[in-house]
């Protein structure tokens, strides 16, 4: 009887030991991770959704900048001014020329001359007077002026499109804001000689601004873009921030075991400068 009372334990402690025993591997296969705000591996950096720097469009005079460091630019907005002072001499001579109808009114009276020369020799052949071989060349010269006229009417078609392709280029001149932006840098002076693509401005959109995080690939299945996270700043006392996931770079970095996502800061009343560092609060 004793017998059979400790066999039944063993067989019951067996049992439980490797209940035990799974329940560790279950854990272990489905760790509860979390990510610490201060483990540098993890920051992003705070920069403007958007940055451009504005050159010279041509080789000219930098006539005028409208705009100082600090100052906010809305989109379409002129930034900058070149020296199109001879343009603008191309620009209303293509237009004088555009708009002359000097040649085509003189095409237009040829060709009436020509049909009423036509006209009063196929009259008097009628009569028994005319002469075939002078209505002939009458109808020749008539073709001409016909050809004539639609050469003037083409020729004021190609200087209509010349007007407007100086005027395009007249627009080159003007350097405008590709987005609402903040002025980052001003660099070059009212009156420099600028050759074509240097710099003038730079520009950056501070309305938005996005974080760039390279995360543990094991968050990956836990992150939805377009959902709503907070980002912790680090050394910066702005607060928890609100931010979009935007972008889950559908690609690993193998050496750092990391993907990168891209977070989207809303800062419409500019509170927030750029350059600062984030991290993801996230607990699971």
């Amino acid at each position: 009887m004793k017998t059979k009372i400790a066999l039944s334990m063993f067989v019951t402690a067996v049992v439980l030991l490797a209940a035990g025993r799974f329940d560790a591997i279950a854990q272990n296969a489905n760790p509860q991770r979390s990510l610490s705000v201060d483990d540098p591996r993890y920051h992003g950096i705070v920069t403007p959704s958007k940055q451009i720097v504005l050159v010279a469009p041509i080789d000219s005079i930098l006539e005028s900048v409208k705009f100082k460091e600090g100052d906010r630019i809305k989109e379409g907005e002129l930034v900058a001014q070149m020296d199109d002072a001879i343009q603008r001499l191309v620009v209303e001579g293509a237009k004088l020329t555009a708009e002359s109808t000097a040649a085509l009114k003189i095409a237009e009276v040829a060709l009436e001359d020509a049909k009423l020369e036509v006209q009063n020799l196929i009259d008097l052949k009628a009569q028994g007077a005319g002469n075939e071989k002078e209505l002939r060349q009458a109808k020749v010269i008539q073709k001409q002026r016909e050809a004539e006229l639609q050469r003037a009417k083409e020729q004021g078609q190609l200087n209509a499109a010349t007007l407007k392709l100086e005027q395009e280029r007249l627009l080159r001149y003007q350097i405008k804001a590709p987005f609402d932006a903040t002025v980052i840098d001003q660099l070059a002076e009212a009156g420099a000689s600028l050759a074509r693509n240097d710099h003038i401005m730079s520009l950056a959109n501070l309305q938005t601004l996005e974080a760039r995080i390279s995360l543990p690939v094991w968050l990956r299945d836990q992150l939805k873009e377009g959902e709503e996270y907070t980002l912790v700043p680090i050394k910066r006392d702005y607060g928890h921030l609100k931010a979009k996931l935007t972008i889950i770079r559908p690609l690993d970095d193998p050496a750092s075991d990391t993907h990168l996502c891209v977070f989207e800061i809303p800062n419409p009343d500019y509170k927030l400068p750029a350059g600062f560092p984030v991290a993801l609060l996230w607990q699971p």
